[in-house]
This record gives structure tokens, C-alpha cells and sequence, in this order.
């Protein structure tokens, strides 16, 4: 037996000495931050491709626009110090699936984004990058963040505010309130919520909408097998850190056609800007 645990050790030890400086450098105590391995962003760029029918090359350019964004760090660095959720928040930005989203909102030029679910607000503060540089291109946007939690989306501040919106709300409620055609969904809140975002997203998804799920309990495998859509699932690997990363669950329907005036065509004829009715 002693022969069997150094073998199965031996795929936990290095994630096992990862703890310590851990403890040392991060006051995170729930919902984690952390960074994708260099391998793993490439493996992102080539996902994307996959779920856009965009070339990898271009995913990757933008990917690599949000990783040299010096103005997100130093905002969310400020942000972060001035917060009470400072003892549970860490100052350095490390974005993990957020390159996906960044760069998903620049290749497809989405009008509507909803994030059910925005804790801290991270994800938010990249999607508004992404709007503000789409909109400077013609392409004008906005995210809808939905949280029951007051201090969520704390780092949602100017200039990072300025194409986003918060509802503090259910968000079972909120997302029924939508009446917009929604180009990206985010379900990032309560897996018990999943079901029931998979039921109201079947006339509020726009065509060519994406789903992506921190959770992966099959309701929206389901979903995509009832409406004729793709369902694919990316695997997290994470850079210097113990946790073992997450499965991000997609569904997609790529466009008939995939050149760029298709594609063009299909991110001009989405929703008017949205607004949650009254």
C-alpha cells in the first residue's frame, strides 16, 4: 500500500505546498480569484473560436487587450482598499474565466449582457471594458448585473459604470422583468436558480444568444436540447493556486453562415438598447 499512496500523492502534493503562500498573500475566504495558466487562456482563444466561429487568433488579440489593461488593476486595487469587504477581497486582479466573457463581449458586439449573480463585481467591471470599447467602434451595449446582496458590485464604480446597470433583486424576478432579447447570460448565482433561468431564458435568449453557467447540473444541457443549441463545457486550469478550478458550462448556436459580414450582421440586428420594465 505504501508503494500506491506515494503514486496517488504525487498528483496532490504540488496543489498541497501551494496552501501556505496562500494563506500568506490572499484574504479570500469564498468565491475565489484567480488566474488561467498561459496554457489554458490559449486552450480559451481556441473555445471561443469554437463557440463564435471567429478565428483563435482574434479571441486571442483580445484576451490579450484585457491582460494588458493597466487601468482595471489599478481601479480594482483602489476599490478594493477603500471597501469594508476588504479583509475577505484581495487587492490584485486575477481574472479566471472573465478573459472568456471580455473577450466573447468583443467578438460578438453584444446589446444586452446579464450577470445573475455579481458579487464583488469583477466581471461587471470587465464586461463595461468591453462595451466602452465596442461602442467606440459603432457598436453600443450594456450589462445588466442582478444580485440580492446590497454590497455586491462594489468595484462597479466610475469609469467602469458607465454601460452597466445593478438591480438588487431575485433574480429569478429580475430576469422575468426583461423583456429584451438577451445576447449574453451569465449565471453565476444560486445552482437551485438554474432550472428556472433555463425556463425564462427560452424567449428572452436571442438567437444567436450565449449561456455560460458556473455550475453544470444539466438544466441548461436540457435547455440547449430543447431549443436546438450547442452545449459544450470549459475546463479550468489555474496558475500557482490550490484550487482545482471550475467547469464552465456553454450553450451556443453558431450563425449558417461564418463570414465576417454575416457576423456583422448578426451583432447589428440584435436588441435595441435594453431597459427592465417597471
Amino acid at each position: 500500500m505504501i508503494p500506491r499512496y506515494r503514486f496517488a500523492n504525487a498528483y496532490f502534493k504540488s496543489k498541497r505546498r501551494m496552501i501556505g503562500p496562500w494563506l500568506k498573500s490572499s484574504h479570500e475566504l469564498v468565491n475565489l480569484t484567480y488566474s488561467l495558466s498561459p496554457e489554458n487562456q490559449r486552450y480559451a482563444a481556441q473555445y471561443l473560436s469554437l463557440i463564435t466561429g471567429r478565428p483563435a487568433s482574434e479571441a486571442a488579440g483580445y484576451i490579450q487587450e484585457l491582460l494588458n489593461d493597466p487601468e482595471i488593476p489599478a481601479h480594482v486595487a483602489r476599490q478594493v482598499a477603500q471597501s469594508s469587504e476588504r479583509f475577505v477581497s484581495d487587492e490584485e486582479v486575477r481574472y479566471g474565466r472573465r478573459v472568456l466573457y471580455y473577450a466573447l463581449a468583443r467578438l460578438i458586439k453584444p446589446k444586452v449582457i446579464v450577470e445573475a449573480g455579481v458579487d464583488k463585481g469583477l466581471a461587471m467591471v470587465c464586461f463595461s471594458r468591453a462595451l466602452a470599447r465596442n461602442a467606440e467602434e459603432g457598436f453600443p451595449g450594456k450589462v445588466i448585473g442582478i444580485d440580492i446582496e446590497s454590497k455586491a458590485g462594489y468595484l462597479v464604480k466610475p469609469p467602469f459604470d458607465a454601460h452597466s446597470e445593478f438591480v438588487l433583486s431575485d433574480s429569478v424576478e429580475a430576469v422575468r422583468a426583461i423583456t429584451e432579447p438577451i445576447d449574453i447570460f451569465i449565471h453565476e448565482t444560486i445552482v437551485s436558480h438554474e432550472s428556472e433561468h433555463a425556463r425564462l431564458l427560452e424567449t428572452r435568449l436571442s438567437e444567436y444568444g450565449f449561456i455560460f453557467s458556473a455550475w453544470n447540473t444539466g438544466a441548461f444541457r436540457e435547455f440547449a436540447e430543447r431549443t436546438g443549441r450547442n452545449y459544450l463545457v470549459f475546463a479550468e486550469e489555474l496558475k500557482d493556486h490550490w484550487y482545482q478550478g471550475g467547469h464552465l458550462a456553454t450553450v451556443f448556436r453558431l450563425p449558417v453562415r461564418q463570414t465576417d459580414s454575416d457576423l456583422a450582421n448578426v451583432a447589428t440586428q440584435r436588441a435595441p438598447e435594453s431597459s427592465l420594465s417597471s
